[in-house]
């Protein structure tokens, strides 16, 4: 399965050695400092050094602001998948503890049923003092 960020990370760097290299060795430094006094006259080669070196630095920059960007990414989807995590943790918890509620009201029914059963049973058996009462 192809990892997006790692393709990404080897675009980054084959982009940016194309436009580093596309800047000629010793042409930086020659451009950096002019002679005193000397006519600044910009050739076209002068401009594309500098145009690429421009480029470059937006290039690095940008791709510094993705990698930024990914990684906030990365950081948003892993806290949203421990807040589902926490969320379903939570949501077992509540219905462990309905369903434990609802097992001891079934089990306390069932009981009365069962000692109302046999004091009906007893009460047809003919001992009377486990008869229900007439209300009044």
């Amino acid at each position: 399965m192809p990892q997006p960020h790692r393709e990404l990370a080897v675009r980054t760097a084959l982009i940016t050695a194309a436009l580093l290299s596309l800047q000629p060795a010793g042409l930086a430094l020659a451009q950096d400092k002019p002679k005193p006094g000397a006519a600044q006259v910009e050739t076209v080669e002068d401009e594309r050094a500098r145009l690429n070196r421009e480029q470059a630095d937006f290039a690095a920059r940008q791709l510094a602001e993705n990698d930024a960007n990914r990684r906030a990414y990365e950081e948003a989807v892993a806290e949203r998948e421990a807040t589902i995590v926490d969320q379903a943790a939570a949501s077992a918890a509540a219905k462990a503890a309905y369903d434990a509620q609802v097992a001891r009201a079934a089990a306390a029914h069932a009981a009365e049923m069962a000692r109302w059963r046999a004091d009906v049973a007893a009460c047809e058996a003919g001992n009377y003092s486990r008869c229900s009462q007439p209300k009044r």
